[in-house]
């Protein structure tokens, strides 16, 4: 039986090529396309994610996936050409979303390798290929949640972090101020908390916690009136008390669990 989907890789729709992801009950034989890549990857410090710099660990998500022509029944040398530039020239992890209702919301961070030509009476009809992920799941799209202490300049987030992650969630974090003065968050959770003093009306933080970056509006230097803290969000509940006038958004991602 075979299931087709459509999928976009590195921005690009698959309709744009005219070929479409199928699975097969029984795969047809193969022939090497591109010589096989081996990577050498790298957690970045306070990080959950591989980076590729150039050899393999294995605590990563793999599968196959093979794609065919919907126009024609063979792919012809050029097209194959086309092909290998847009999926396999990468040096680093691409996204990849199959556009499959189960899992269409979301993304495999990957870089796709082993591909070999599907052949029948000696002519290429597909190519199969391997999705090496960045992590052991899958990705959501980032979701951003806004939320108000302008009036009492204090109050609670209550955040529930049900990501595969078992680092955390670590947001970017956009800060408004709308009163001169110091802003604190403090994790109820897990004890954490962030400082930032001096702040001015008007001035906007943002605190990217994953890459450890903050930065002022005012393109001012905020480290002598920061505390070095970036928040993270273990898996459950957390509970969050801010203090100082502000509106504050946290963009975010899940990481979820596909296959069996």
């Amino acid at each position: 039986m075979r299931v087709e989907s459509d999928f976009i890789f590195d921005g690009i729709p698959s309709t744009e090529y005219n070929v479409t992801i199928y699975s097969l009950g029984d795969a047809p034989d193969t022939e090497l396309l591109v010589e096989n890549k081996e990577f050498t990857r790298i957690i970045a410090p306070h990080d959950t994610r591989y980076r590729i710099i150039n050899v393999s660990d294995n605590e990563v998500l793999t599968f196959k996936l093979q794609i065919f022509p919907t126009d024609t029944d063979f792919l012809s040398d050029a097209r194959i050409r086309n092909l290998t530039n847009w999926l396999f020239n990468k040096k680093d992890y691409k996204k990849l979303q199959i556009l499959d209702a189960n899992i269409s919301h979301l993304y495999f961070n990957c870089i796709l390798t082993d591909a070999t030509k599907v052949m029948a009476v000696e002519k290429v009809m597909g190519i199969e290929f391997t999705v090496e992920c960045d992590s052991n799941g899958a990705w959501t799209f980032e979701s951003i949640n806004n939320y108000d202490f302008t009036v009492t300049g204090i109050g609670t987030i209550f955040f529930n972090n049900v990501s595969l992650d078992i680092e955390g969630i670590k947001p970017i974090l956009t800060i408004e101020m709308f009163e001169d003065g110091n802003l604190s968050m403090t994790n109820l959770t897990t004890g954490q908390q962030i400082t930032i003093n001096n702040l001015n009306t008007t001035e906007k933080i943002t605190i990217d916690c994953r890459n450890q970056i903050i930065s002022s509006s005012l393109e001012r230097y905020l480290f002598d009136d920061f505390n070095g803290e970036f928040l993270y969000l273990p898996q459950g509940l957390n509970s969050i008390s801010v203090s100082g006038k502000c509106k504050i958004s946290m963009i975010y991602q899940n990481q979820e669990k596909v296959g069996s």
